[in-house]
């Protein structure tokens, strides 16, 4: 095939490749024309007998039998508003038949060839064709062999059509395939690329690499962040310990400015919605998209106005939609097949091409046989005449053994029947230093004491940085870990930077150490619960039931925060529905307040122990593990009111069974080395102080509970 020669910049690339280098970590120009190939030693060697083969096998029939599925059920709704499926179809609950009326559509190629429930539509169709591309083609895989392929072999009369134009300018060499995109209409084809997550399977970056190198033929910079996102999430899912958060924080992970906002705000709908009924009303409220930007950190779109209902077509091809809604979906069905896939189906809009994502990260996470037998069976047979999609899928695997591509072992999980083991559940409480006020990364020369002491400077000093590396990946992204997830106020999550009371992510407090520590210690998820507020004491705000008088205010606070997460455990953390959970260990970290109060000091060590006890007796477990951290603001050297804290604190810690005094003070540094330099009260913001804070909490938590004397990384 003819390439088109350019004898001028071209102003369209020019501009791409600018909007590429605002997001560093996206697939870079470069990258395109070379071709990718990520090839791993780990499954080498591999027979069809092995147990590796055999778990390979099922998450990839889950991931292209679910696409499959999906496909035929969302056909015959296509293009209709939610409330118009209601009326005209009821609650199904399987296959649809292919009719006009009521379905908007009339058989046709490019849409659908036969009425029988469970035919696919051109999206299948499309997506067999890219497989073929593998099945016909070595690595490295680029635009330009795929257009080439796709040209000379593609069954374009089953195509879309608007797929179709781009591949003829490539061939008449108006535009390099790579570049295509550009100016090509965007939405569509969001629904053909399990064939890339398949031969990548675990490997989530050499997917979203691949992935957005392929579809530049059709995609601007935009489409591309958000395709090679969604296949990312699919090559996660392949993972043995893959749970719905670890799948949909590497689709945020892996995405740009602007389609992490459109992810996160479909992700944040489908959390808080009780019935599919209401997550329609709210992503139809909150979430439509008519008109997009292209780029990667463009603004987000304007909001549309839902209507009340259309008896007509009511839909949009753009990924900005089509795709956060996938998500929101497979949010929302919590591992469930029916629960998944209907409720995507019966959402209406593209309803074809957002369910075939939902389902594919469904089926890669759970195997094949998440799927009812009565639907694998349906779909393969209604499509036999075309095509024979259980072979298709068994020749992509040998494409994956062939190119070495697929990371999978027999080790994936840290230890087997994992997922019978309860929950730990860590409870930390306290004010503003449990709250977090270590500064991330802002240096302002006069705020910020020009970012001397931030964690992000800490982090690049050569003797110090070894204790730090775990808290980034490769490529430089703050870590979110999968098996450690927290809850303060509002806000769930993978444990990372930013869960203190600024919200975002520019602070950190001892939970992001601690939670690192208890987290590489047990094999069972750890759910960190903090409750902090600024500026309370013991003696008034925190004031436990066993000390009589008035009990605190912020007591009951934190009880009600404690049990709310608790609560909440399923629907915060889809991953962990079905789990017991046990209180790990309370871990406490307070006092300044106490402290400028000559009044509290005496009676601080009785109020401690009240609290444990009162605690202990609300979660009925007498013997909990308590951890205290000393107030060493200041240093070793303390002198008058901080002096007679601080051995109250210790008085009163001796006196509770289970419970360890871990000190601080050595982790104080002096304000000239620190952000905030006024701010001794708060550690003077020294992220390093925050991060060995948690770091001593943790290893005194294990202490504790083992005997044994770990190393601090101090």
């Amino acid at each position: 095939m003819k390439e088109p020669t350019l004898n001028k910049p071209d102003t369209q690339i020019c501009k791409y490749k600018a909007s590429l280098s605002r997001r560093d970590f996206l697939k870079t120009a470069g990258l395109a024309a070379a071709g990718v190939v990520f090839p791993f030693s780990c499954n080498t060697g591999w027979t069809k007998e092995s147990s590796a083969f055999k778990f390979y096998r099922d998450r990839a029939m889950g991931c292209w039998l679910g696409a499959a599925i999906a496909d035929a059920m969302g056909g015959p709704v296509e293009c209709q508003h939610y409330k118009r499926i209601q009326k005209y179809y009821g609650d199904f609950r399987g296959f649809l038949p292919y009719r006009k009326p009521p379905g908007l559509i009339g058989l046709n190629p490019g849409y659908a060839l036969h009425e029988t429930p469970g035919s696919v539509t051109d999206d299948t169709f499309i997506r067999l064709d890219l497989a073929r591309f593998y099945l016909n083609t070595n690595p490295p895989y680029t635009p330009g062999k795929l257009a080439d392929y796709l040209l000379k072999h593609a069954h374009f009369e089953n195509w879309w059509g608007q797929a179709v134009k781009v591949l003829r300018r490539i061939e008449k060499g108006q535009v390099r395939a790579e570049h295509a995109g550009l100016t090509h209409i965007q939405g569509g084809g969001g629904g053909w690329w399990q064939p890339v997550a398949i031969l990548n399977a675990s490997n989530p970056k050499a997917a979203s690499k691949e992935a957005g190198s392929l579809c530049r033929i059709w995609k601007a910079p935009l489409e591309q962040d958000i395709l090679s996102s969604v296949v990312a999430g699919q090559a996660e899912a392949f993972k043995k310990n893959s749970t719905i958060d670890s799948i949909v924080e590497t689709v945020i992970n892996d995405s740009g400015p602007l389609a992490t906002k459109l992810f996160e705000r479909a992700v944040s709908i489908a959390r808080k919605a009780k019935t599919p009924e209401e997550l329609y009303e709210q992503l139809y409220a909150k979430a439509l998209v008519k008109k997009c930007s292209k780029e990667v950190d463009g603004p987000m779109p304007e909001h549309v106005e839902p209507v009340d209902y259309a008896e007509g077509f009511y839909t949009s091809i753009s990924f900005a939609e089509q795709q956060p809604w996938a998500l929101a979906y497979f949010v929302f069905g919590k591992g469930d097949p029916e629960r998944t896939v209907l409720t995507a189906v019966k959402g209406g809009r593209d309803a074809d091409s957002i369910a075939t994502n939902t389902a594919s990260w469904l089926g890669a996470m759970s195997g094949e046989s998440v799927w009812p037998k009565k639907w694998r069976d349906t779909v393969c047979n209604a499509n036999l005449v075309e095509m024979d999609l259980r072979q298709i899928c068994e020749d992509l695997l040998d494409v994956g053994i062939r190119n070495a591509s697929v990371r999978l072992s027999s080790t994936d999980d840290k230890v087997s029947g994992k997922s019978r083991k309860p929950v730990k559940v860590f409870l930390l409480a306290g004010q503003s230093n449990m709250e977090g006020q270590g500064v991330v990364s802002m240096d302002h020369p006069r705020y910020y004491n020009s970012g001397r002491g931030n964690l992000v400077n800490t982090m690049k000093d050569p003797n110090k940085s070894h204790l730090y590396k775990h808290l980034k990946n490769e490529k430089g992204e703050w870590v979110v870990r999968d098996d450690v997830k927290i809850a303060f106020r509002e806000r769930f999550g993978g444990l990372t930077i930013g869960y203190t009371g600024y919200g975002g992510s520019s602070h950190i407090g001892p939970e992001l150490q601690f939670g690192h520590v208890v987290g590489d210690y047990y094999d069972e998820p750890v759910l960190l619960i903090k409750t902090a507020w600024g500026g309370k004491s013991l003696f008034k705000d925190f004031r436990p039931p066993s000390s009589g008088g008035i009990v605190g205010q912020f007591y009951k606070l934190m009880l009600e925060d404690i049990h709310k997460a608790l609560d909440n455990m399923e629907e915060n953390f889809s991953d962990l529905a079905g789990r017991e959970y046990e209180i790990a260990g309370f871990v406490w970290m307070q006092g300044w307040n106490d402290m400028c109060d000559p009044k509290a000091i005496p009676e601080y060590d009785k109020n401690l122990i009240n609290l444990v006890k009162d605690l202990r007796k609300e979660f009925k477990s007498p013997n909990l593990p308590v951890v205290i951290g000393e107030l060493g603001n200041g240093g070793p050297e303390a002198k008058g009111n901080m002096a007679a804290f601080r051995k109250a604190q210790k008085k009163g810690a001796e006196q509770i069974d289970n419970a360890a005094f871990v000190i601080t003070h050595d982790f104080w540094r002096e304000p000239e080395q620190s952000p905030n330099v006024s701010h001794g009260h708060h550690w003077c913001g020294n992220a390093e102080s925050y991060f060995l804070i948690g770091d001593a909490l943790g290893k005194g938590f294990i202490k504790l509970i083992e005997g044994k004397n770990l190393k601090s990384r101090d």
